[in-house]
């Protein structure tokens, strides 16, 4: 009888054994289906914190039981991660829902995370300070996504000391530092860190990119130092635009080199001269050809076709730029119609004359640049900009000033 009792109670806890597992994966399923359907429920009322907890038990059945959760439940934990700001869960969320589901499911999750490339960058950024640093773009974006992530960044910042993931494309000051983050592209690390502490720095520039200037400028010449042998005092109006590269080796400070055209067109100092005598000058220099050759007389107004390069220091401060460095001047082709006294056939004194030159003068000397900011474009700063120089080709000086545009690379600290 008992041995009967015994091999009957060994047989109902192998019944036993056998069923628990079914009917733990049953109750696993049943909590699948119901954390789904809340899930749903929720998405509809856009009661996203509910939706978010219900995602994350999802991933809590997973990590138990290996049942994923499918496309719609990863699609949904998207919409929730995006609602919340965690623009980062958002990304890994569709990628693991493209993972899953069918051709015909993943069109939508593509394209998201294609639109999420096109307007977002990945940073890292680092805190040390005493009291954590705002996340501050320079100009807050439109869209309501796009604004919480730069907050959920911000907060996670001031909780743990860093962030790192995806931030909207755009300008921003992190602290005392201004970083740009640059769609589906990595900005290299920022630190802050108290001073006296050591900062390490990496090879890669703070930023670069193209710069470009354009604009009117007014130009005038003094007397030449050799008087019968040069033009006397010209001046002239006319275009002035350039072209180069600026990189920095800090948010605040960089370098720039730039290539550039500059036109003088003046008006002929007399319309009905007394007499009129013509030389070729080369240079304005002392090799003037005076041996009583009348050349063909050119009776158009002054003008000056020079190219010119510039190179310096750059300066950035906000929206306010400041720029200046030596400058180089070559004029490709010129002349120069100036009024004289006694220089008709007699000599005599008194008697006005238009003297013409040609030639092309070497001029180096220095450029100011002053710019303010109004747009940002993609990269790049635009804004007023206001130029002058003055350069000597070491028989008179030459003074410039330009008003126009410039279009200038937005800065970034990368450390």
């Amino acid at each position: 009888m008992n041995l009967s009792f015994t091999w009957a109670m060994v047989v109902l806890a192998l019944l036993l054994l056998q069923a628990t597992p079914a009917m733990g994966q049953d109750v696993d399923l049943a909590e699948h289906v119901r954390l789904t359907e809340e899930m749903r429920r929720l998405a509809r009322r856009n009661a996203w914190n509910g939706v978010e907890a219900a995602y994350r038990g999802l991933l809590e059945l997973a990590a138990r039981n290996g049942d994923a959760p499918t496309f719609e439940e990863h699609y949904l934990g998207a919409q929730a991660a995006r609602a919340l700001g965690d623009v980062n869960a958002t990304y890994s969320r569709l990628n693991a829902a493209v993972k899953c589901g069918s051709p015909s499911e993943v069109r939508s999750a593509i394209d998201w995370l294609a639109n999420i490339d096109a307007n977002y960058g990945t940073v890292s950024l680092l805190s040390q300070l005493d009291s954590a640093p705002q996340i501050i773009p320079r100009k807050m974006p439109f869209a309501p996504d796009q604004r919480a992530a730069i907050q959920k960044a911000s907060q996670l910042v001031a909780a743990t000391g860093r962030y790192d993931g995806l931030l909207p494309a755009g300008v921003y000051e992190f602290g005392s530092e201004s970083l740009l983050v640059e769609p589906g592209a990595a900005s290299a690390p920022l630190a802050l860190r108290e001073a006296g502490q050591v900062r390490k720095r990496g090879l890669s520039l703070a930023y670069s990119g193209i710069r470009m200037s354009g604009g009117m400028a007014y130009t005038g010449a003094g007397p030449g130092s050799t008087m019968d042998a040069e033009p006397g005092s010209f001046s002239g109006l006319g275009p002035r635009i350039a072209v180069g590269l600026e990189v920095g080796l800090s948010p605040g400070l960089g370098l720039l080199a730039q290539v550039g055209y500059q036109g003088v067109f003046g008006q002929r100092p007399s319309n009905d001269p007394a007499v009129v005598e013509a030389y070729e000058l080369q240079g304005w220099s002392l090799d003037l050809q005076q041996d009583g050759t009348v050349l063909p007389f050119d009776d158009s107004a002054t003008q000056m076709h020079s190219g010119y390069l510039w190179s310096g220091l750059a300066l950035r401060a906000g929206a306010l730029g400041l720029a200046a460095g030596p400058l180089y001047v070559a004029t490709f082709s010129g002349s120069v119609s100036t009024l004289r006294d006694g220089c008709g056939q007699d000599g005599a004194a008194g008697q006005q004359c238009v003297v013409y030159y040609t030639g092309g003068p070497r001029a180096g000397g220095v450029a100011f640049e002053a710019t303010y900011d109004l747009v940002d474009l993609a990269g790049l700063r635009a804004g007023l900009s206001f130029q002058a120089g003055v350069q000597t080709d070491t028989s008179r000086w030459y003074n410039w000033g330009q008003v126009g545009f410039a279009m200038l690379p937005a800065t970034s600290r990368r450390d």
